[in-house]
């Protein structure tokens, strides 16, 4: 709120004072520092004056708020170099606070010299300083200016920390929808390979039931093996294979035998012997 009264402050106090210091027509009423600057009507007189001296008289206080927003953004870079451009920044805003005030002073003192009786010497920039209305203009406008730069730098920080905050909470919104959306994606696969396994699990019981309605019994087997075994070892016999190497095989046979025995889908005892 105070930035924003301050900015009230200067735009009138800027155009009133640049409408007296240019374009006011001073009469002997006018001696008074308060009457010379702040002219109520300093607009409304611009405008009947003409439109191109009410855009000049809106456009210096802008001027003056334009060059404090640069201040404010020299202040934000980083080396030695934005303390030269914020010191001329600032002469420069004292050099037309300066003229704006000399040329009014001036006007007030040459109409005190019109209604004088007595000799006068003209108003000069030295004497300008000696005369308590130009410091009056002075404070009035580039003191409060230094104070509004002042406040709206802090109150632009104070913007960009809350930017700062909204754009971090932006942010972790957008993450959110991204982790809401992958959390949906997520629990989709999950639905699929539910269904995968559910039907992937159907077929083994399948499997299993196939399996278990197909009895095989191991004498039937062992019977099975033994007689092809005793084939297989006259041929051996036949090729003049050694004994070590039909040892092996008989070997291999009765392990395969006994791993069979133990095997769950193997019946110990044959129908015909039920």
């Amino acid at each position: 709120m105070i930035i924003i009264f301050l900015t009230i402050y200067l735009f009138v106090f800027y155009s009133s004072a640049a409408y007296s210091a240019l374009f006011k027509d001073f009469t002997p009423d006018d001696t008074n520092i308060t009457q010379a600057i702040f002219d109520a009507q300093a607009v409304s007189k611009a405008l009947a004056d003409g439109f191109t001296e009410l855009i000049f008289i809106l456009a210096i206080p802008a001027v003056f708020l334009g060059l404090g927003f640069l201040i404010h953004k020299f202040s934000e870079e980083k080396g030695i170099a934005k303390y030269f451009k914020i010191i001329g920044l600032v002469v420069v805003t004292f050099i037309f606070d300066f003229i704006i005030a000399y040329a009014i002073v001036k006007e007030i003192y040459e109409i005190k010299i019109g209604g004088s009786f007595q000799e006068m010497a003209p108003m000069t920039i030295e004497g300008a300083f000696k005369e308590i209305n130009f410091w009056i203009i002075i404070f009035a406008g580039f003191v409060v200016y230094i104070i509004w730069g002042f406040v709206f730098s802090f109150t632009m920080k104070e913007f960009e920390k809350m930017d700062r905050v909204r754009y971090a909470i932006k942010t972790k919104n957008q993450k959110l929808s991204e982790y809401k959306i992958d959390c949906k994606q997520i629990k989709e696969n999950l639905t699929k390979l539910q269904s995968q396994r559910n039907n992937t699990q159907g077929e083994i019981d399948k499997q299993k039931i196939r399996l278990e309605s197909y009895v095989l019994y191991f004498n039937d087997v062992r019977e099975g093996i033994n007689n092809y075994f005793t084939g297989w070892g006259g041929y051996l016999k036949s090729t003049n294979s050694s004994q070590s190497d039909i040892h092996d095989c008989e070997q291999i046979k009765e392990r395969f035998l006994f791993e069979l025995k133990n095997s769950e889908f193997i019946k110990t005892r044959s129908v015909a012997n039920n």
